[in-house]
């Protein structure tokens, strides 16, 4: 949430730090930029961002569904695999046990079905990661 990009009390991410420098870089252009060149490349920098953004995740969510590519991907790779020391591995931890409370263990792979959130759960195989998508509903 943005809220808690802005609350300097929460632990920051590397995301959170490319996300609030990017952020510092844009009002640093706006303000030193001439007016008629900015209104230019913010336009093309909006329009940029949009299109490239609707078209990578929709490519990353069409290879998932067609060929589930991003398990794949993981499992080849290794990233959420202890025993494999995979340098991503610890990365991942660290940045994504920063977003999560307290009770949050990164190893358990046990994590509680909520309205219209993403899961990672396979209904054949409880321990391998798969992109699962509930919309406010249990799968049958």
């Amino acid at each position: 949430m943005v809220s808690e990009l802005f609350d300097m009390s929460k632990k920051k991410s590397a995301f959170d730090v490319v996300t609030l420098a990017v952020m510092a870089f844009q009002i640093l252009l706006y303000l030193v930029l001439p007016t008629t060149f900015k209104q230019w490349l913010f336009l093309f920098l909006f329009l940029g961002w949009r299109a490239g953004y609707n078209a990578g995740l929709g490519y990353l969510l069409k290879q998932q569904s067609d060929r589930r590519a991003l398990v794949v991907w993981a499992r080849e790779k290794g990233i959420f695999d202890k025993n494999r020391h995979n340098p991503w591995y610890e990365w991942l931890k660290v940045d994504l046990s920063a977003k999560m409370g307290k009770d949050y263990q990164f190893e358990v792979r046990s994590m509680g079905c909520t309205s219209d959130t993403y899961v990672l759960s396979d209904p054949h195989d409880p321990h391998s990661p798969t992109l699962t998508y509930f919309n406010g509903h249990l799968p049958y």
